[in-house]
C-alpha cells in the first residue's frame, strides 16, 4: 500500500537528515509534520473524524487519500532536498555557540534587556480590564488603537519566542540570575498567548523543547516527549478554549481543566485541529477554483494592504471552504498556476535552506528562532491563505541571506591581513 512506501521513505529522510544536521532545524520539522499530517489523514476514519469533523467537510481522506499522501510526500521531499550539502555536528555546533557566547555576551545582554524591556513596556500599555477578563476570542489587547501599537503589539509573539531561546540558552551557559529572570517574562508571555487561548502557546513550548535539544547534552528523548505531551495538553485546552466565551487571566482554571479532560473526543479534535490542513488543502484542490489573477498576483506581493490594494480584491476574489474555512496556502499556490507555484516552492526551499546556512555561518540562536518560526508559519500555510504565508518566508529568506552575506563579509576580511603577510614570502619564493 502506497501509506506503507510513503512512511518508510520519509522516515527514512527525517533519520539521515538527523545524522548529518544534528538539530532541529526547520527542514526536519516540516518533514515531521509532514509524515504526521499523512498518519492521521490516512487514519482518519479509524480516529473518529466523523464525530468532529464539520459539514464543511469533504470527507477527502476517503474519496481522495492517495492525493493528500502524494501532496505532503512532495513537500517532504522538497525539505530534504533543502539539507543536501549540509553538514553539522553537534559537537560543533555547540563549540560555535560557547565561542559566540565568550565573544557577543554584550549582544547577548542588549537582546535580554530588548526582550524585558519589551515585555514591561508592553504590560504596561494593556488594557488591564480586558487583562482579567473579556468575552472576545483573542488575547488581551492594548489600550490604545493605532498603528503604532498595532505593529508594537504584533511583536509580542517573536519577543515572546526570543525570550524562551535566551531563557534556555541562560540555563545551559550558567547564568542563573538571567535564567530567573527570563523565566519570569516566559511565564508571562506564555499566559498571556494561554489565557487568550491563542496556538501560540503552543508554539512557545515547541521553541523552548527547539531550545533544549540545542543547548542540552544529554536526555534528549526526555525532553522531546515531555514538551510534547505538555504541547499536546495545551493544545487540547486552547482548542476547546476558543469556543467558551470567557478570556483573560480569571478564565485560566477552566482552561487548565481543559487540559485534562477525559472526553476522548475532545483529544480527537484537538489532533484534527492541528493536522486539518492536510484535509484543508485537499478539499480546496478537489474544487479546484479559479481565481481572478489580481488575487493571485497580490497573494505573492510583499507590500501591505494600504500599499497594493488587496483589502479591495480579497472581499471580491477570495473563495473559503466554508465561513469559518479559509483556503490553504498550498491548495491557492497549485490553483494560481505554474508562474506562482514555482515561485512559492522556490522561495519555499530557499527559506528552509537558508535556516542551515545561518547556523553553518555560526549563528545557531537565530537558526533556531528562525526555524521554529517556519515551522510555525507552514503549519499555518496548512490552514490559511498564501497572502497570511508567503510574506514570512519571504522575510526570513531575505534576513537569513543578508545574514550569511554579512558573515562571509567578516571571514574574508579577518583572512586579509594573513593573505597579505603571506604574499610577500610567495612572491620571494618566484
Amino acid at each position: 500500500m502506497m501509506i506503507y512506501l510513503v512512511v518508510m521513505l520519509e522516515v527514512y529522510f527525517i533519520w539521515e537528515a538527523l545524522q548529518r544536521i544534528r538539530f532541529l532545524a526547520a527542514p526536519h520539522l516540516v518533514m515531521i509534520y509532514c509524515l504526521l499530517a499523512q498518519l492521521v489523514f490516512y487514519n482518519a476514519e479509524a480516529l473518529g473524524y466523523k464525530e468532529v469533523a464539520g459539514p464543511e467537510s469533504l470527507l477527502s481522506y476517503q474519496t481522495n487519500p492517495n492525493l493528500g499522501l502524494t501532496i505532503y510526500f512532495v513537500i517532504a521531499l522538497i525539505a530534504y532536498t533543502a539539507t543536501i550539502g549540509f553538514r553539522i555536528s553537534s559537537r560543533l555546533l555547540r563549540s560555535q555557540l560557547m565561542m559566540t557566547l565568550e565573544h557577543n555576551d554584550k549582544f547577548v545582554r542588549y537582546a535580554i534587556w530588548t526582550v524585558v524591556g519589551y515585555t514591561v513596556l508592553h504590560f504596561l500599555l494593556m488594557d488591564f480590564d480586558s487583562l482579567w477578563y473579556h468575552r472576545d476570542y483573542s488575547t488581551t489587547g492594548l489600550r490604545f488603537d493605532d498603528a503604532v501599537s498595532s505593529v508594537f503589539g504584533r511583536l509580542r509573539p517573536l519577543v515572546a519566542m526570543a525570550a524562551i531561546v535566551l531563557m534556555q540558552l541562560s540555563l545551559f551557559s550558567g547564568k542563573h540570575s538571567r535564567f530567573y529572570l527570563l523565566l519570569t517574562v516566559s511565564v508571562w508571555q506564555f499566559l498571556i498567548s494561554f489565557t487568550g487561548a491563542s496556538r501560540h502557546a503552543v508554539v512557545l513550548i515547541f521553541a523552548s523543547a527547539g531550545a533544549s535539544l540545542m543547548f542540552a547534552r544529554r536526555r534528549h528523548l526526555l525532553i522531546g516527549i515531555t514538551h510534547g505531551v505538555l504541547g499536546f495538553l495545551v493544545l487540547q485546552a486552547m482548542i476547546a478554549g476558543r469556543g467558551g466565551t470567557e478570556f483573560g487571566l480569571s478564565a485560566i482554571p477552566g482552561l487548565v481543566g481543559g487540559m485534562f479532560d477525559t472526553d476522548w473526543r475532545s483529544a480527537t479534535f484537538a489532533l484534527f485541529n492541528l493536522f486539518q490542513g492536510i484535509t484543508v488543502t485537499v478539499d480546496g484542490i478537489v474544487l479546484s477554483h479559479e481565481y481572478d489573477w489580481s488575487y493571485a498576483l497580490l497573494s505573492i506581493s510583499p507590500l501591505p494592504s494600504s500599499i497594493d490594494g488587496f483589502d479591495a480584491v480579497l472581499a471580491t476574489s477570495q473563495f473559503r471552504l466554508s465561513v469559518f474555512v479559509p483556503m490553504s496556502s498550498i491548495a491557492e499556490a497549485y490553483l494560481f498556476g505554474w508562474a506562482i507555484f514555482s515561485v512559492v516552492v522556490v522561495v519555499f526551499f530557499l527559506s528552509l535552506r537558508s535556516t542551515l546556512s545561518v547556523a553553518k555561518a555560526g549563528y545557531q540562536i537565530w537558526a533556531l528562532l528562525s526555524s521554529i518560526f517556519l515551522a510555525a508559519m507552514f503549519v499555518m500555510a496548512n490552514a490559511y491563505p498564501l497572502r497570511n504565508t508567503f510574506r514570512q518566508f519571504l522575510l526570513i529568506l531575505v534576513i537569513n541571506m543578508v545574514i550569511v552575506a554579512l558573515a562571509g563579509a567578516r571571514a574574508s576580511r579577518r583572512q586579509a591581513p594573513a593573505r597579505r603577510e603571506i604574499s610577500p614570502l610567495a612572491a620571494r619564493r618566484f
